[in-house]
Parts: structure tokens; C-alpha cells; sequence
């Protein structure tokens, strides 16, 4: 009895057997395997499935590997390809990315439907059965609390998923700097790379936008170029830059449109962490938009180019 069963396994294992192929005399008669078609069916369905979201991947590295003004124009038009991964993945395991990839998407570039579309969409991702990007998600919903300037709510999910995960205590940072908003700005003069010092006080009718950078390379340069085109007629762009070369920066900032040019020297000596104290400065690069004086008052921050449109008319 020993020797049949590696008989049997071999009977079971030929060519076509597994299949639903059954041997009746010399010929070979197929009989239907519903249960093999089936497996067969969704392999092959998830493996479109999981080419049609790397496709989808790959074209974002594309568009994260642009330079910003590029970057942005194209990005605002990848909200249908977003869509249509939506109904192509859904009811898979890959629902939960393509949901997440399109309601970030929406919280930066489709703010004009106002903020129901990507409530549904975090939404759904709690409520899918798969745990994937579930983290993820809740720290999108603390960006659009903080945006929507709930911000006890957004304190009180960014706290929660902190002790949960270590890696999200950033979000508290955001928190903290959003809770400045209404009061006083933080530091607003500092050492001025190609120019005679620069007062806030001299300007008190105009708006001011703090552009925070690490430094000039071609990420910062593009973010000048965007922002510039975006404060036109209606704020003055003070560009912070904290580049260990300042000299080379003078020249690349200004060149992308920085109407200010401002110093914070990220030296042992130097006071990049004066600039990050009195503004709670939560990452580089980071935005702050400033009232009008004599008496300054922080009115946004964290901004993406399209707020300022909404937030500051043009006289």
C-alpha cells in the first residue's frame, strides 16, 4: 500500500489532468472544471488589475519627476484617469490605493466641488474590507480638518493615530501650526540675500506669503516660479530660504520670481531655528499667508497656489 500513493499523485498530476481532461480509450474527451475556470479567470483578472494600477504608478513617478510649474499643470488634469482606475479596480484588493490615490488628489486640486466628494472617499476606505491605506487615510481627513480650520477635530485624530503609529506623529506638528492661525505671525524681517533690508512695517497695505525653503535647487526654484505667478496683484512673496550657499540661491530665487529674498543661515551660529520657533514651522517647504498691517495677523498656512485666488482678491 505504500507504493500507490505516489502512483496516485502521479495519475492526478499528468499533463491536462488537473485541468478537467479525462482519458477514455485513445482519445481524449474535456469535461468542464468550473471551479478550475474560475481560478484561472480572476489570476488573470488580477493580474490586469495590478498592471492597470502600476501603469498608473508609473505615470506618477513620471509627473513626480517633472519640474513643479510642469508638474502641477499636468497633475490638475489627472483626476478622470483616477476615476476610471476607481471602476476598474473595484470590488479587488487594489480598491483602497485607487480610492486613496484619488481623494488626495482631490483635497489639492478639486476644491471648487467643495470637500463632500473627498468625505465620501475616505469615507470608503474605512468601511472596505481590506486594512490597506486605512492609516493613510485618516491622515488625509487630519489635512482636510485643518484646512476646513476644525481644528480641535484634526488635533483629535492626528493625537489618536500618533499612539497608534510612531510615523504619524509629523501630524501633530501640522496641528500645532495650524493653531496659530489668527494670531500673531512669526518672525517676518531676517538677513536679505541681494538687497538693502527689507521692513514689513514699510509695506502695511499689502498682503504678505512666507515661502519657507531648504534651500535653491530645482524643486525650490519651481515652487518660487509657482507661487510668484500665484501672488501676482495680490500678495508680496517673501522667499525663506535656509541654503547653505546663499549666494548661488540669490540669484536662482530671484530669477524665479521672488520679490523678497530672505536668509535663514542653517549654521551652528546662524538662526534657520529662530525662523522654524517663532513660526512652528512644521517641514520645508511651507507656506504662511500674513494680513495686512499696521497690525500682522496669520491668516492661513499651508497653502496650495489656488487658496490665494479665493483668499486674497486683486485690487
Amino acid at each position: 500500500m505504500r507504493c500507490a500513493m505516489p502512483t496516485l499523485l502521479a495519475l492526478i498530476c499528468l499533463p491536462g489532468c488537473g485541468d478537467g481532461v479525462r482519458s477514455q480509450g485513445t482519445g481524449v474527451e474535456e469535461i468542464s472544471n468550473p471551479a478550475a475556470e474560475a481560478e484561472r479567470e480572476a489570476r488573470a483578472r488580477d493580474q490586469r488589475i495590478q498592471q492597470i494600477v502600476e501603469d498608473v504608478e508609473a505615470d506618477l513617478d513620471v509627473l513626480a519627476r517633472l519640474k513643479p510649474v510642469e508638474r502641477d499643470r499636468r497633475y490638475r488634469q489627472f483626476g478622470p484617469r483616477l476615476e476610471r482606475l476607481i471602476d476598474q479596480v473595484k470590488g479587488t484588493r487594489l480598491e483602497n490605493k485607487a480610492v486613496y490615490l484619488l481623494a488626495d488628489w482631490r483635497l489639492v486640486y478639486d476644491r471648487g466641488r467643495g470637500d463632500r466628494p473627498t468625505e465620501e472617499l475616505l469615507d470608503r476606505i474605512e468601511v472596505l474590507p481590506s486594512p490597506a491605506f486605512k492609516t493613510a487615510g485618516r491622515a488625509l481627513r487630519v489635512q482636510l480638518r485643518l484646512r476646513q480650520g476644525r481644528i480641535g477635530e484634526a488635533k483629535q485624530l492626528a493625537t489618536a493615530l500618533s499612539s497608534e503609529l510612531p510615523e504619524a506623529k509629523p501630524l501633530l506638528g501640522l496641528v500645532a501650526f495650524h493653531q496659530r492661525i489668527g494670531g500673531p505671525p512669526g518672525r517676518l524681517g531676517g538677513t536679505p540675500l541681494d538687497g538693502p533690508v527689507w521692513d514689513p512695517a514699510s509695506e502695511p497695505q499689502r498682503w504678505l506669503l512666507y515661502l519657507f525653503l531648504a534651500g535653491s535647487d530645482d524643486e525650490a526654484a519651481g515652487q518660487v516660479e509657482l507661487w510668484a505667478a500665484a501672488c501676482a496683484g495680490r500678495a508680496k512673496l517673501v522667499v525663506v530660504t535656509a541654503d547653505g550657499a546663499p549666494l548661488a540661491a540669490a540669484a536662482r530665487l530671484r530669477a524665479a520670481g521672488a520679490e523678497v529674498l530672505l536668509w535663514a543661515s542653517p549654521g551652528d551660529r546662524g538662526d534657520l531655528g529662530d525662523w522654524v520657533k517663532t513660526w512652528s514651522l512644521p517641514m520645508l517647504p511651507c507656506t504662511a499667508l500674513v494680513a495686512p498691517g499696521p497690525e500682522r495677523r496669520l491668516m492661513a498656512v499651508r497653502l496650495v497656489p489656488d487658496d490665494l485666488g479665493a483668499l486674497v482678491k486683486r485690487p
